[in-house]
Protein backbone atom coordinates (compact mmCIF):
# COMPACT_ATOMS: atom_id res chain seq x y z
CA UNK A 1 0.00 0.00 0.00
CA UNK A 2 1.41 3.43 -0.69
CA UNK A 3 0.82 6.03 1.61
CA UNK A 4 0.86 8.69 -1.71
CA UNK A 5 -0.48 6.99 -3.94
CA UNK A 6 -3.14 9.84 -5.07
CA UNK A 7 -0.35 12.62 -5.41
CA UNK A 8 1.60 12.14 -9.46
CA UNK A 9 4.61 10.43 -9.77
CA UNK A 10 5.97 13.20 -11.74
CA UNK A 11 5.42 15.59 -8.46
CA UNK A 12 8.71 13.16 -7.47
CA UNK A 13 11.30 13.44 -9.92
CA UNK A 14 13.31 16.66 -8.97
CA UNK A 15 16.02 16.08 -12.00
CA UNK A 16 16.23 19.49 -12.94
CA UNK A 17 18.94 19.17 -15.94
CA UNK A 18 16.89 16.96 -17.57
CA UNK A 19 18.44 13.28 -18.99
CA UNK A 20 21.57 14.84 -18.11
CA UNK A 21 23.40 12.71 -15.79
CA UNK A 22 27.12 14.36 -15.04
CA UNK A 23 28.00 17.09 -12.54
CA UNK A 24 29.32 20.48 -13.94
CA UNK A 25 32.49 22.17 -13.40
CA UNK A 26 31.00 24.96 -11.57
CA UNK A 27 29.18 22.15 -9.06
CA UNK A 28 32.37 20.61 -8.44
CA UNK A 29 34.27 23.84 -7.75
CA UNK A 30 31.23 24.73 -5.07
CA UNK A 31 31.52 21.25 -3.19
CA UNK A 32 35.66 21.88 -2.95
CA UNK A 33 34.99 25.33 -1.50
CA UNK A 34 32.57 24.05 1.04
CA UNK A 35 34.84 20.95 2.28
CA UNK A 36 37.78 23.72 2.13
CA UNK A 37 35.86 25.96 4.50
CA UNK A 38 35.15 23.06 7.06
CA UNK A 39 38.67 21.73 7.21
CA UNK A 40 40.22 25.72 7.65
CA UNK A 41 38.05 26.17 9.94
CA UNK A 42 38.15 22.88 12.35
CA UNK A 43 41.94 23.65 11.38
CA UNK A 44 42.03 26.99 12.97
CA UNK A 45 39.51 25.77 15.82
CA UNK A 46 41.98 23.14 17.04
CA UNK A 47 45.10 25.74 16.44
CA UNK A 48 43.65 28.45 18.62
CA UNK A 49 42.57 25.72 21.37
CA UNK A 50 45.65 24.51 21.58
CA UNK A 51 46.94 28.32 22.00
CA UNK A 52 44.63 28.98 24.91
CA UNK A 53 45.89 25.89 26.71
CA UNK A 54 49.52 26.57 27.00
CA UNK A 55 48.41 30.10 28.11
CA UNK A 56 46.64 28.99 30.29
CA UNK A 57 49.36 26.63 31.49
CA UNK A 58 52.01 29.33 32.05
CA UNK A 59 49.02 31.13 33.87
CA UNK A 60 48.77 28.39 36.18
CA UNK A 61 52.73 28.08 36.76
CA UNK A 62 52.86 31.68 37.22
CA UNK A 63 50.33 31.88 39.61
CA UNK A 64 51.78 29.29 41.45
CA UNK A 65 54.80 30.75 41.86
CA UNK A 66 53.33 34.39 43.18
CA UNK A 67 51.48 32.04 45.40
CA UNK A 68 54.60 30.31 46.85
CA UNK A 69 56.32 33.43 47.25
CA UNK A 70 53.27 35.01 49.03
CA UNK A 71 53.22 31.84 51.03
CA UNK A 72 56.77 32.54 52.13
CA UNK A 73 56.03 36.01 52.90
CA UNK A 74 53.53 34.95 55.52
CA UNK A 75 55.82 32.77 57.16
CA UNK A 76 58.06 35.53 57.60
CA UNK A 77 58.73 37.19 60.49
CA UNK A 78 56.71 40.27 60.41
CA UNK A 79 59.71 42.88 61.50
CA UNK A 80 61.51 41.20 58.67
CA UNK A 81 59.24 42.68 55.81
CA UNK A 82 58.16 45.34 57.42
CA UNK A 83 59.95 48.95 56.43
CA UNK A 84 61.57 51.20 59.04
CA UNK A 85 61.18 53.47 59.27
CA UNK A 86 57.42 53.30 58.88
CA UNK A 87 56.04 54.90 55.75
CA UNK A 88 52.65 54.72 53.61
CA UNK A 89 55.34 54.65 50.64
CA UNK A 90 55.30 51.47 48.45
CA UNK A 91 58.62 49.39 48.93
CA UNK A 92 59.52 46.39 46.86
CA UNK A 93 60.48 43.28 49.14
CA UNK A 94 63.17 40.86 47.03
CA UNK A 95 64.53 37.86 48.19
CA UNK A 96 67.86 36.35 48.12
CA UNK A 97 69.34 34.76 51.50
CA UNK A 98 67.09 36.67 53.77
CA UNK A 99 64.56 39.26 52.91
CA UNK A 100 65.95 42.91 51.19
CA UNK A 101 63.55 45.85 51.15
CA UNK A 102 64.07 48.15 48.48
CA UNK A 103 62.47 51.61 47.72
CA UNK A 104 63.21 51.27 44.08
CA UNK A 105 61.73 48.54 41.85
CA UNK A 106 63.47 45.48 41.50
CA UNK A 107 62.34 42.88 39.61
CA UNK A 108 63.62 38.92 40.21
CA UNK A 109 63.93 36.58 37.16
CA UNK A 110 61.80 33.42 37.97
CA UNK A 111 61.73 30.37 36.07
CA UNK A 112 57.47 29.51 35.01
CA UNK A 113 56.69 26.34 33.65
CA UNK A 114 58.98 25.94 30.64
CA UNK A 115 59.83 29.80 30.33
CA UNK A 116 63.22 30.91 31.84
CA UNK A 117 62.53 34.74 31.25
CA UNK A 118 59.63 35.96 33.47
CA UNK A 119 59.65 38.61 35.78
CA UNK A 120 58.27 38.50 39.51
CA UNK A 121 57.98 42.17 41.60
CA UNK A 122 56.65 41.93 44.94
CA UNK A 123 55.65 45.35 46.46
CA UNK A 124 54.93 45.98 49.92
CA UNK A 125 52.87 49.37 51.50
CA UNK A 126 51.48 49.95 54.68
CA UNK A 127 47.45 50.37 55.00
CA UNK A 128 46.05 52.50 57.92
CA UNK A 129 42.52 50.86 57.92
CA UNK A 130 41.13 52.98 61.33
CA UNK A 131 41.74 56.39 59.49
CA UNK A 132 44.53 57.44 62.80
CA UNK A 133 47.61 58.37 61.05
CA UNK A 134 49.71 57.13 64.48
CA UNK A 135 49.37 53.29 63.93
CA UNK A 136 49.79 51.10 60.91
CA UNK A 137 47.53 48.56 60.67
CA UNK A 138 48.62 45.81 57.98
CA UNK A 139 50.59 45.56 54.93
CA UNK A 140 49.09 44.97 51.63
CA UNK A 141 51.07 42.66 49.74
CA UNK A 142 51.20 42.59 45.61
CA UNK A 143 53.17 40.02 43.77
CA UNK A 144 53.10 40.36 40.45
CA UNK A 145 54.60 37.49 37.87
CA UNK A 146 54.92 39.20 34.18
CA UNK A 147 56.43 36.54 31.06
CA UNK A 148 56.03 36.60 27.31
CA UNK A 149 55.30 33.92 24.83
CA UNK A 150 55.19 35.78 22.53
CA UNK A 151 52.66 38.11 23.83
CA UNK A 152 52.92 39.82 27.54
CA UNK A 153 51.15 37.92 29.69
CA UNK A 154 51.07 38.93 34.07
CA UNK A 155 49.17 38.21 36.62
CA UNK A 156 49.10 39.23 40.23
CA UNK A 157 48.30 37.99 43.79
CA UNK A 158 47.52 40.66 46.35
CA UNK A 159 47.38 39.77 50.25
CA UNK A 160 46.83 41.66 53.69
CA UNK A 161 49.31 40.65 56.27
CA UNK A 162 48.82 42.13 60.04
CA UNK A 163 51.69 42.27 62.63
CA UNK A 164 51.40 39.66 65.33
Amino acid sequence: MKIFSFWPRKWFRFNIRGDNRGTTLVEVMIALLIIALVILGGGMFFFYGRLNIVRESHRRAALLVASQRLEALKAADYKNIAHNPLSYQLYYITHSSDWDLKSSETKETVTVDNLSDAQMLTEAQYIDDDGMNDSYDYLKITIVVEWSDPAPNRVSLTSLVGPP
